[in-house]
């Protein structure tokens, strides 16, 4: 979703359908408290790493507050692994080492070996980051060496390259989210709401499903934008088209400001101009422009192929073409 909402057909469009788009933002907004309740930390501050916090955040969430396993996410980070060999050794080491911490983590346990936890998500959104896009990974990690989960090398590199602040940020912002977050029973963890019949090109997952609330959390110290409010309404349409049903309210929330906005999906949709969700489903699925179906030709696999072979990626790199709005 957020990849289609990236293209400007698809963006002229939604604001034509949507005329309420700019007072819903605003009102929004205006909940924020003016001052952070949980600053960023010199680590993220200084090196502008909000975008691999808020990965951290997202798997924290994952891994402590919805029991997932972190499984998926290796998977990701060892086929990068293959094509750059260096970071092998690293990749395996630092498997090991957060699957041995997480159940410390879950307990709630507060040990310098535990907060390696909290360091080592660090370094998993950075390694994570090269399988969504051509970036390279912290210089120090390809220079780590085969032996780095001997005799706790590994931990120590954690601890010089992520220190305590940006640890405990992290701890703080994961508490400040199961504090104002409603706890219940149904959680379900980057729920996928993608491709139902006719869009198929059209993948999507959310944040958080709490119940029947889908939750978008946010860690920067931006207001939330337009595209964050249509990638809600986006993802509860698809949910719709598929026939599920599971969405009924739609929240947005930053545990920065320990600011938690949620509506109802009908009155969202109301609110922001598209008199009704199934309205807005019809039109999103009938409507080319909607679901960027132009733009669609140019991602197919032959093209991207086609691309590709013009354009080879460096044999140490691995370059990840996105389709629209497939999941990141």
């Amino acid at each position: 979703m957020v990849g289609l909402l990236r293209l400007s057909e698809v963006r002229a469009a939604w604001g034509a359908f949507l005329p309420g788009t700019s007072p819903v933002v605003r009102q929004v907004n205006q909940g924020r408290p003016g001052d952070l309740r949980v600053p960023p930390s010199a680590w993220t501050e200084a090196g502008r790493q909000f975008g691999v916090m808020g990965t951290a955040f997202d798997y924290l969430v994952g891994s402590l507050w919805a029991g997932c396993s972190l499984s998926p996410v290796f998977a990701r980070v060892h086929a990068v692994g293959i094509q750059t060999e260096q970071l092998q050794p690293v990749t395996h080491a630092l498997e090991h080492l957060l699957n041995k911490e997480l159940a410390n983590a879950r307990a709630g346990l507060r040990t310098e070996c535990q907060e390696d936890f909290f360091r080592g998500l660090g370094l998993l959104a950075q390694l994570d980051a090269m399988f969504r896009a051509p970036v390279e990974p912290p210089a120090w990690v390809l220079n780590a060496g085969k032996d780095i989960a001997a005799s706790g090398r590994l931990r120590r590199a954690l601890r010089e390259h992520y220190p305590n602040d940006m640890a405990a940020e992290l701890r703080a912002l994961f508490a400040a989210t199961c504090e104002d977050l409603p706890r219940e029973a149904s959680v379900h963890y980057n729920p996928a709401f993608g491709c139902p019949p006719g869009l198929e090109h059209v993948g999507a997952d959310g944040d958080l499903l709490v119940g029947e609330t889908l939750w978008d959390l946010k860690v920067s110290k931006s207001p939330f934008t337009r595209d964050q409010i249509w990638q809600l309404l986006g993802y509860a349409a698809l949910d719709r088209l598929h026939g599920d049903r599971r969405i009924a309210k739609v929240g947005l929330y930053n545990p920065r400001f320990r600011h938690a906005w949620s509506l109802d999906v009908e009155t969202y949709v109301q609110r922001l101009g598209g008199a009704s969700l199934d309205r807005f489903c019809e039109w999103f699925r009938d409507e080319p422009a909607a679901h960027g179906a132009a733009a669609q030709a140019v991602r197919r696999p032959e093209t991207v192929a086609a691309l590709r072979k013009a354009q080879p990626t460096k044999p140490d790199r691995v370059r990840r073409a996105r389709a629209v709005g497939v999941p990141q």
